[in-house]
């Protein structure tokens, strides 16, 4: 059955004035289609959808691809069970860890820094993240979802390291907020550009399989829920579904389950990343496995 599809079409265009002289502009266009499938078998209901979005309509799967794929994942996730709490490696499907992800870029943003608000305070040059990791950001790539030629205040950005193996290099500042930092701006009033995930060679799978069969025994999370994270203590505990996976392979799905830890022990637990790069919005990067957290469930 259906719960429903949408297609959304917008262009559009950004003009920037201020009283220091600056009066400049660019075209924008945004596409996105998407769609929510339900399943039912003899223990209830599951729901499946999927979204695709870019600048261009060409940038985005048919609606057969959507349909085939949400359809899939609403059959995949029937008769769920719960699992026991315990201690476990983790995947974050593409999808939910751009989520996980852009905790990390909030906690790095000035706002939260000024206020004294993040967990990430004064890391600046620190290492944060497991040293097989990289990020880098891109204002520049033509046709990216992501790109543009300056800022909310009309302050051109640059094309750098935010993460250097680990090593957080890079903050996300306004002049407003560099100023009440005592910094200079990056460039990035309104917040990221488009960021690239790099991780070193023995750290990268090409596939969402080969991640699994790395992971071995864990849990693969597909959706996460609820309000459950501190950006100033980083904590972090959200409600999840997904699937068991042993010997490398899907057992059963999950759901009804917590996963719980601190996003600081998280990032420097990245192992892996999957080449599955979801390309749907600004943070773009692939399934993500984490070296444990806290599975709590029945």
């Amino acid at each position: 059955n259906s719960d429903g599809a949408g297609i959304n079409s917008s262009v559009g265009s950004f003009v920037l004035g201020n009283t220091e002289g600056f009066l400049a502009g660019y075209p924008f266009s945004n596409h996105s289609i998407d769609v929510s499938l339900v399943a039912r078998d003899k223990n209830g209901m599951q729901n499946g959808s999927w979204y695709s979005l870019g600048t261009s309509p060409h940038d985005l799967l048919s609606p057969e691809e959507m349909g085939q794929i949400a359809a899939r994942r609403a059959v995949s996730a029937l008769s769920p069970r719960s699992l026991k709490t315990q201690k476990c490696p983790v995947i974050f499907e593409a999808p939910a860890a751009r989520s996980l992800f852009r905790c990390f870029t909030r906690a790095v943003s000035g706002a939260m820094l000024y206020r004294d608000m993040s967990f990430l305070k004064n890391a600046l040059d620190t290492k944060v993240f497991s040293d097989k990791l990289t990020i880098v950001e891109n204002p520049f790539v033509p046709g990216a979802y992501g790109s543009a030629p300056f800022d909310d205040e009309g302050v051109l950005p640059s094309e750098r390291l935010i993460v250097d193996q680990g090593i957080l290099r890079g903050l996300f500042l306004s002049t407003y907020t560099s100023r009440k930092l005592g910094m200079e701006t990056t460039g990035n009033a309104g917040g990221p550009f488009n960021l690239f995930f790099r991780n070193r060679d023995e750290a990268s799978e090409p596939t969402l399989v080969s991640l699994l069969h790395r992971m071995d025994r864990g849990l693969l999370i597909t959706e996460t829920m609820g309000q459950g994270i501190n950006l100033t203590t980083g904590d972090y505990s959200q409600g999840a579904s997904g699937f068991w996976v042993e010997n490398g392979e899907i057992c059963y799905p999950v759901e009804n389950i917590t996963v719980a830890g601190n996003l600081r022990d998280m990032f420097l637990g990245f192992d892996a990343m999957a080449e599955d790069y979801d390309l749907n919005g600004v943070v773009r990067c692939g399934s993500t496995l984490l070296a444990e957290m806290t599975v709590a469930g029945s």
